[in-house]
């Protein structure tokens, strides 16, 4: 008999720390590489989508069944990345748009009203009454 033991790679733990190591080092040269050749929105985006690409990945081809704390942890990253993209003042221009859409809705309640006076005064000449409009 040989004295030869049976090591899988998963024994071998210096081997997957340098195997991971080389990956993340990899990842991290591509990612700043990309981002001085290209856009650094587009790496952002391949960024945000390869989460959701991974879990798609492994639903069609290992056939995973993702649980519901999965999936509301994958939302809530993408949603992470996507709040990364926005500029920096996103919060006033948010602001700005919510106060600039309700004096629009108070433009329209006060054009409204004014409508519905005009009804009235119609409604009133319907019974024999005039009236006389002031605008």
């Amino acid at each position: 008999m040989t004295k030869n033991k049976h090591q899988s790679l998963c024994d071998n733990y210096l081997a997957v720390v340098c195997v991971l190591s080389l990956c993340h080092a990899s990842f991290n040269i591509l990612v700043n590489v990309g981002v001085v050749l290209t856009y650094p929105i587009l790496i952002s985006v391949g960024t945000v989508l390869s989460v959701p690409g991974n879990a798609a990945v492994d639903l069609l081809k290992h056939k995973m069944i993702f649980s519901v704390v999965r999936l509301g942890a994958t939302i809530i990253i993408c949603i992470g990345f996507l709040l990364m993209l926005l500029p920096e003042e996103w919060d006033e221009i948010t602001l700005r748009f919510i106060n600039s859409l309700k004096e629009k809705k108070s433009e329209d309640h006060a054009d409204d009203i004014t409508d519905s006076s005009v009804h009235t005064r119609s409604r009133s000449r319907a019974n024999g009454t005039v009236s006389i409009p002031l605008a």
